[in-house]
C-alpha cells in the first residue's frame, strides 16, 4: 500500500497526470498549429471583426468541426462578443467592396487592420494581429483571450523617468 502511495506520488510530481484543464489547453495548442488558412484578407477590418473571422473560420477549417473560441477583453471592462461585425471580409454586396469596420460598435480604439496572408496558421495570425494592433493573447479558462498590451507608463508618481525593464 505504501508503495503504490510513493508511486502515485512521484507521478503527481513529475507531472504525468494530466487534468481535464491540461487536456483542453493542449487540444487549443495543436489547433492554432494545425488550422491553417488558405487566405486571409482584412480591409479596414477592427480587432472585433478579425477576430470574429478567425473564430468563425476555425471551426470551418477544424477537421473535428470545433474550431477554438476567442474573447476580446477590452482594456476597460469585461468579455466582448463579436456580433458587432457581420462582414470581416468587406463583402456585403457587389456595391460595398472596400466596407469600412474602423468605427463598429465598441470599438473604441478606432484601430484598423489590412492585411492579406496565404497559408497561415492560426498561431501566426492571431500573431500578426496582435502585433499590429498592439494587443496581446493567451489561453486561458479554454478559451484565447485577445487583450490591449499593457502600456508601461514613461514617467513615475514623483515624475521621474520610469526604469526600462
Amino acid at each position: 500500500m505504501k508503495s503504490i502511495f510513493i508511486l502515485l506520488l512521484g507521478i503527481l510530481l513529475t507531472g504525468c497526470v494530466t487534468t481535464p484543464a491540461d487536456v483542453r489547453r493542449q487540444s487549443i495548442e495543436k489547433k492554432l498549429d494545425t488550422i491553417v488558412f488558405p487566405e486571409i484578407e482584412f480591409r479596414q477590418a477592427n480587432i472585433y471583426c478579425c477576430l470574429a473571422f478567425l473564430m468563425r473560420d476555425s471551426k470551418t477549417l477544424d477537421p473535428e468541426k470545433k474550431g477554438v473560441d476567442i474573447v476580446y477583453v477590452p482594456s476597460n471592462s469585461g468579455h466582448t462578443t463579436f456580433a458587432a461585425c457581420a462582414d470581416p471580409f468587406g463583402k456585403l454586396g457587389d456595391s460595398d467592396k472596400t466596407a469600412d469596420h474602423s468605427g463598429d460598435p465598441g470599438d473604441s480604439d478606432g484601430r484598423a487592420f489590412t492585411f492579406e496572408a496565404h497559408g497561415i496558421s492560426l498561431r501566426e495570425a492571431l500573431n500578426i494581429i496582435c502585433e499590429l494592433g498592439g494587443f496581446t493573447w493567451m489561453i486561458e479558462d479554454s478559451v484565447i483571450k485577445v487583450r490591449p498590451k499593457k502600456v508601461q507608463p514613461s514617467v513615475r508618481g514623483d515624475g521621474k523617468p520610469a526604469p526600462q525593464p
